[in-house]
């Protein structure tokens, strides 16, 4: 019997290890911690960090000079403080966005970073703290980059960025920019485009978009992990989005109505849609179809679409939790439970801290969880 000898030292061998981040359990702090702050504050985002989310999920718009900034909307009117500024009242213009027609905005694409940065962001809606208001500025992906992987760093996590490029057609368009290229090429920079690479750990990154051929393009030059977001108005195959994306970011109400391609369900039987749901389950379409929602989704012990997801080897973050806008009970945390009990993977919510609070907690109680324990210990739930 012969044998062979390693004559060099294993110190010589590298390995690559994929890192895989993780998918199930998580949480997206959504555009920050959007309920305390304004919509993508840094510290709304450093917050959400030290709550323990697992993701600072951001949109991504472009300026006129080609900065990618975390910004959401196309326009800058709805927050930032930009109407105070009379001297851009002349670039007041209308377009067409993702299909939609706007009418006398101020686009981003037609400002200057330096411009953006002069501007303070604003809380988008009247019924959250407004004392935040015009105290902090736009910042860029690259910025976030920096601070996440700064933070991860010290602290020893791996916390990461989920990233939406906004409305490709529309900067590319108007600018001759495509967002997707430019977010890759800043990744490459950092050697985040890559599961492989060794600073990927540091700050890991998830791509998610509601166009199809934004999760073609990453799919074609990465190996990203890959959401597919999906808006209530759209019609979908999921079989052929399983071919490209890890999962799907869709409504909830997809969920709640357990719609399954433009087919809605109620206690085994198919609606056409919503109209048709009001006619015949709730008998008259004044009847609030969130009484009869909220009765299903609390007694089911499974949902149709979540397994419909998950048979096509897919994961499922829907959008957005929120302890404001709450669907099925005046408890938000039982309807972070009662999802999780279902078999969703992970949450966008503008609360990071409570979604934090739910998934930790749930384990406790999940042998435990069902009809009786509801209303034996949530007061406001009624299911008769």
């Amino acid at each position: 019997m012969s044998y062979i000898y390693l004559l060099f030292p294993l110190s010589f061998i590298s390995f690559t290890l994929c890192y895989d981040p993780p998918l199930k359990n998580t949480i997206m702090a959504h555009r920050g911690i959007w309920g305390y702050f304004p919509e993508h504050a840094i510290d709304g985002f450093i917050t959400a960090y030290y709550m323990g989310t697992d993701y600072l999920e951001t949109d991504i718009s472009v300026t006129k000079d080609g900065e990618l900034v975390i910004f959401h909307d196309s326009y800058l009117d709805n927050v930032t403080n930009v109407a105070n500024y009379k001297e851009y009242e002349i670039r007041r213009r209308n377009d067409t966005v993702d299909g939609n027609l706007v009418l006398n905005k101020l686009f981003i694409s037609d400002f200057t970073f330096e411009e953006v940065l002069g501007l303070f962001i604003t809380q988008r809606f009247p019924y959250r703290p407004q004392t935040l208001n015009e105290r902090y500025k736009v910042i860029t992906l690259e910025e976030l980059i920096k601070v996440t992987i700064d933070l991860n760093k010290k602290l020893n996590k791996s916390v990461g960025i989920y990233i939406e490029p906004k409305s490709p057609e529309f900067f590319n368009r108007v600018l001759g920019i495509s967002i997707n290229q430019r977010i890759y090429d800043l990744l490459q920079k950092y050697n985040l485009h890559d599961r492989n690479s060794e600073n990927f750990k540091y700050c890991p990154i998830v791509i998610q978009s509601f166009e199809f051929e934004t999760i073609k393009f990453f799919k074609s030059v990465s190996n990203l992990p890959l959401i597919f977001l999906m808006r209530w108005t759209g019609q979908y195959n999921l079989t052929e989005v399983a071919k490209y994306a890890d999962g799907i970011g869709p409504d909830l109400d997809f969920i709640y109505y357990e719609r399954i391609d433009d087919l809605l369900s109620c206690d085994g039987v198919l609606y056409n849609n919503v109209e048709e749901f009001k006619e015949k389950v709730c008998m008259n379409k004044r009847q609030d179809p969130w009484q009869i929602l909220g009765k299903k989704i609390l007694s089911q012990s499974s949902n149709k679409f979540i397994e419909y997801v998950h048979n096509l080897g897919m994961v499922l973050h829907p959008w957005q939790m929120a302890n404001d806008q709450h669907r099925i009970s005046d408890d938000y945390i039982l309807e972070y439970y009662k999802l999780l009990q279902l078999g969703v993977d992970g949450f966008f919510t503008d609360f990071c801290d409570s979604g934090i609070f739910a998934i930790k907690h749930f384990k406790n109680l999940i042998y435990n969880f069902d009809t009786n324990f509801i209303k034996s210990s949530n007061k406001n739930v009624n299911l008769k």
